[in-house]
């Protein structure tokens, strides 16, 4: 029986490949289509009995990819930004042996390194590297809100707490 790799694993070891190769966190379709042509030729080499999956079901593909990127869309191309508070080791852990065992993953950095280095343009790097600060300011900007919504929520939650314990005349 044929094993199918994920769409979604594709991406997400995509990231976490490009990541060690290039310290940049953020990618886009082009990286994946790169990384998965490598991928098909190491499993064509090795003749194994294994195929990357196709997309086919968008909100299931977004569901197993959310709690590790952000994805975003640039002048009609996905891009994926690794979330600020995922540390590459549990991004790691987490695709453990999704593609290939984690011993023979070492081997396809090495694939990676050697076919996939420095083969975008400044200007791709440039506009994704963009994307990236864009992605993190904005998760910056949305978390700072966050918290001082939720403190105001609790301090009149407390407030209310309060009240009530005075009204049934419970001490704190």
């Amino acid at each position: 029986m044929k094993k199918v790799i994920n769409y979604s694993d594709l991406v997400l070891n995509t990231l976490s490949d490009t990541i060690k190769r290039e310290n940049r966190y953020t990618i886009d379709n082009v990286d994946v289509m790169n990384y998965g042509k490598v991928i098909e030729e190491i499993i064509k080499y090795n003749g194994l009995d294994t195929k990357i999956g196709k997309l086919s079901n968008g909100d299931e593909f977004l569901k197993n990819i959310e709690d590790y990127v952000f994805r975003t869309e640039v002048d009609g191309k996905d891009t994926y930004t690794l979330l600020p508070w995922i540390d590459i080791r549990e991004l790691d852990k987490h695709l453990e042996n999704t593609i290939f065992s984690k011993e023979n993953m070492n081997i396809v950095f090495g694939c990676t390194f050697n076919y996939l280095f420095c083969k975008r343009t400044f200007k791709d790097l440039s506009l994704l590297k963009q994307i990236e600060l864009s992605v993190n300011r904005n998760l910056l900007e949305t978390t700072n809100y966050n918290v001082i919504a939720l403190e105001y929520e609790k301090n009149k939650e407390q407030e209310k707490l309060s009240k009530i314990k005075r009204k049934l005349n419970i001490g704190d």
